[in-house]
């Protein structure tokens, strides 16, 4: 953990000035609005039955976005995948403390050898 810990602080992280953020921020407020404005007059252009179309069919894309592709990328991603490597984990662990038992038994004959020296 010390080594990450260093690791991590190597890479100084500089501050952004607050004119900087709302600089940023504001471009892309900016941007945002203008596409929704170009949206909003595509959509005045168009008939009635096309707005409701249009309308229906975004709420039926948010629906399934909310409900289906986010709850099975939630399971995937949190549930599938560790279920899958878990076992190979199991197993590294475990080799690592059969490693680090060998390496202790090691350790304690070579110092038991030089104290009898």
């Amino acid at each position: 953990l010390n080594s990450k810990s260093s690791r991590d602080k190597a890479a100084a992280h500089q501050a952004v000035f607050l004119w900087q953020k709302s600089l940023g921020y504001g471009c892309i407020f900016i941007v945002n609005a203008a596409m929704l404005f170009y949206i909003f007059l595509f959509a005045l252009q168009q008939s009635k039955n096309r707005q409701d179309a249009w309308f229906k069919s975004f709420l039926l894309w948010l629906l399934t976005e909310i409900v289906f592709i986010s709850t099975i990328s939630v399971l995937v991603l949190h549930q599938l995948v560790p279920a899958f490597i878990m076992k190979d984990i199991h197993k590294l662990k475990n080799k690592c403390l059969i490693l680090y038992a060998t390496t202790k038994e090691l350790f304690e004959v070579l110092l038991i050898k030089t104290t009898k020296v």
